[in-house]
């Protein structure tokens, strides 16, 4: 028995009376359709994504405008009891069938300013300027959301070196020629002579100090920036701090896992200025890699938030 065509296979879902929820369309321009076992139905127009409550009386979907979205929820029976539960947001992070729903609202820069909020409720901040959700759940009316914060620190190249001759050459002067001339009075007057030997060995010694002075100033103009993340953890009401200045968050396949690897402002020296012929050796994608962090760490994220190193 055909049903439908151009049906998205991969967003059906077998209701338990036997009937379909199912999207219609190509993936850009899609329309959610329930089948009761005799027919279909259009529900929806213009869907992204959809989902069911547990008894399978609802459907909640929503509708993208741009880079905002609104989410709807709709009785299976009824076709137009179309009900709007968040309107313009940029990202949903719960399932759209959760009791509490948690979103964020794009700050145009990365971040985005998270949210939670009952169907029909009154909107509750969770936290401005997140870099990343990595979990939101809902249970028992509560949002449980892991999420990172992040922040950056500017390192000059300089930090990278050593400067062994930094005191001598800062109290070091350029050679004028006019220090190597001696006046001599003759009979019908005086005259300078310049002893170019002597400039040319000053100049000698003067050219290193010139060239490391050069680089001393590159590589104090220079800096890069190293960006760390900060791990918190939002639950029913409450924000607790986990982990800070990671440089790498992973999942673990354990439940409740998460490995980080923490960032310290400690660098490792790669060379003195006067070993050095140009700055660029010192460029920021060498330097970086002397940042020395902590080692890999492992959090669980329950009841107890702990951490340990391995």
């Amino acid at each position: 028995e055909k049903i439908s065509s151009s049906v998205y296979t991969y967003d059906v879902t077998v209701l338990d009376g036997g009937g379909l929820l199912y999207l219609k369309g190509d993936s850009n321009d899609m329309d959610l359709f329930c089948y009761n076992g005799k027919e279909s139905s259009r529900i929806a127009r213009d869907v992204s994504s959809y989902d069911l409550d547990d008894a399978q009386k609802y459907a909640y979907y929503s509708e993208w405008d741009g880079d905002e979205q609104t989410l709807y929820r709709v009785e299976l029976k009824k076709s137009d009891s179309k009900e709007t539960l968040l309107k313009n947001v940029n990202y949903i992070y719960s399932d759209l069938a959760a009791e509490v729903l948690v979103y964020g609202m794009d700050n145009g820069d990365g971040t985005c300013d998270l949210y939670c909020q009952k169907p029909g409720g009154d909107k509750q901040k969770i936290a401005s300027d997140v870099d990343s959700v990595f979990e939101a759940s809902v249970s028992g009316g509560k949002a449980d959301v892991l999420y990172t914060i992040s922040d950056s620190e500017q390192v000059s190249l300089y930090d990278f070196v050593t400067d062994r001759l930094a005191e001598s050459d800062a109290a070091a002067r350029e050679p004028s020629s006019s220090d190597y001339q001696t006046y001599t009075q003759g009979f019908w007057g005086g005259y300078y002579t310049t002893d170019w030997d002597a400039y040319n060995r000053a100049m000698e010694q003067w050219y290193p100090v010139q060239n490391r002075n050069s680089i001393r100033e590159t590589l104090k103009s220079e800096s890069y920036s190293v960006d760390y993340y900060t791990l918190y953890r939002y639950s029913g009401g409450d924000t607790k701090k986990i982990a800070e200045n990671l440089t790498e968050l992973q999942y673990a396949m354990d439940e409740d896992i998460y490995l980080y690897r923490k960032y310290e402002s400690e660098v490792e020296t790669v060379a003195d200025v006067a070993d050095l012929d140009l700055a660029a050796f010192v460029r920021a994608d060498f330097a970086q890699r002397h940042v020395r962090d902590r080692g890999q760490h492992r959090a669980r994220i329950g009841r107890d938030v702990g951490a340990d190193r391995f």
